[in-house]
């Protein structure tokens, strides 16, 4: 599922934004299970891209090594 709520144009390098999607929604599809969301939504002066997945997340030994826990990743870009 992709959600866009927030239509700012934002400020990125085009092929590095594809290839950080592109690692997010590879290891969502490898290491959890579907369905994946995908979801634009605004962060104070930048736009958030979430990717989510429903599986069981990062096994606890690399947890504390993630901001969030892993239950979702983000991106944050500076709107234009």
């Amino acid at each position: 599922m992709a959600e866009l709520t927030d239509l700012r144009m934002v400020r990125a390098d085009p092929l590095r934004l594809e290839q950080m999607l592109s690692n997010l929604l590879s290891n969502a599809r490898k290491y959890g299970r579907p369905p994946l969301d995908v979801r634009e939504r605004p962060a104070g002066p930048c736009v958030a891209i979430d990717v989510a997945d429903h599986g069981d997340g990062v096994p606890e030994e690399f947890r504390d090594r993630l901001s969030d826990g892993g239950a979702v990743f983000t991106i944050e870009l500076p709107a234009v």
